[in-house]
This record gives C-alpha cells, structure tokens and sequence, in this order.
C-alpha cells in the first residue's frame, strides 16, 4: 500500500503486505497516521481509494477530524 500526496507523487507512507492481503487491511490505521502528518499543512484533504477501504464509520470520522480540527472521535 501506498500514501502519498497527488500533485507531487511524494511517498508519504509504503507498507509491504503479502500479493493476497485485501486492499482495506490496515489501511484505515495508516490513513488516520497520514491525517496526523498533514492536516494542519494543507487547508483541503482528499482521500481516495478502492471501495474495499471505504468503511463509512472511517469516512465520518475523518471528516469529523478535518472539520472541526481535532483528532477526538465520539461515535
């Protein structure tokens, strides 16, 4: 799985996984870490991404984080 940002290709994470690993595996846990490195540098986030990983309860979340500017979630 590869992290990184659009405009300049920039690695932003690169974990190995084995051929067979499903493309949702860890990748919310990464993405959390991503939006860590980089929401107070950029004023807009796009994530994007096969449906496999996209788990609505994530999305919300993200959104909620990039929203209101803050890494605490309440479901």
């Amino acid at each position: 799985m590869i992290i990184s940002l659009t405009g300049t290709r920039e690695v932003l994470y690169m974990v190995n996984r084995s051929g067979n690993a499903p493309s949702h595996l860890d990748s919310a846990k990464w993405l959390d870490k991503t939006l860590d490195l980089v929401s107070d540098s950029f004023e807009k986030i796009y994530i994007r991404g096969d449906t496999d990983f996209s788990l609505t309860s994530n999305f919300d979340k993200w959104d909620w984080r990039i929203l209101n500017g803050s890494t605490s979630w309440k479901l």
